[in-house]
Formats: C-alpha cells, sequence, structure tokens
C-alpha cells in the first residue's frame, strides 16, 4: 500500500498536497504569463520548463489510476506535445489548475 492509496489522515494530507501543488502551478504558470506580456520571454520560457519538469517528475511518482489528480496532471502534461505559443501553454496551465482547484472545493 502506498500514501496514494492509504486511508484516513493519508487521504487528508494526500489532498493538501493535491491543492498547494495546484496552486503552485496556477501561481507560476500566472507569474510566466506576466513575464511574457512584459517582455521577458527567456523568464517566462524557463518557468515553462519548470513547470514541465514538475509535471513530468509528479506523473511519474503517481499510480496510474482515475484519481482527479493523475487526471489532472495528464490533462496538463498534454500541453507539451502541442505546438502552442508559449503564452498559450501557460495560461492552459493557469486556466486548468483553476478549474481543478475549484472542483476540489465542491
Amino acid at each position: 500500500m502506498t500514501a496514494y492509496t492509504m486511508g484516513g489522515e493519508n487521504i487528508r494530507m494526500q489532498k493538501k498536497y493535491f491543492i498547494a501543488r495546484a496552486e503552485l502551478y496556477q501561481k507560476e504558470a500566472q507569474t510566466g504569463i506576466e513575464d511574457e506580456l512584459q517582455g521577458n520571454t527567456d523568464i517566462a520560457f524557463l518557468i515553462l520548463q519548470t513547470l514541465k519538469k514538475s509535471i513530468v517528475a509528479e506523473l511519474a511518482d503517481l499510480p496510474e489510476n482515475d484519481n482527479n489528480y493523475f487526471l489532472f496532471l495528464k490533462d496538463l502534461n498534454n500541453i507539451f506535445t502541442h505546438e502552442d505559443q508559449l503564452f498559450n501553454k501557460l495560461e492552459f496551465i493557469r486556466d486548468r489548475s483553476r478549474t481543478y482547484l475549484q472542483s476540489i472545493e465542491q
């Protein structure tokens, strides 16, 4: 049994972790968007690359199941296979993070 499948206290800790990570993805994507709008494209690109590394690493550590956080990360990871502009990728991550957080709060 892993920390992801245990009950009780671990489920509460897991939910807090998922919320904190989604908030971080949302915040960092917003920072990248602001940098891009201010002409700091190199910084925005570095932020996007850091987000990508984090998302890929988390996906590798999570068991493949239907938990909402896994599906959220899989959705975020899909943006890296598209040829979208930097701004669009950051906006996608920010918006999907917001949607995930709203779904958890319900």
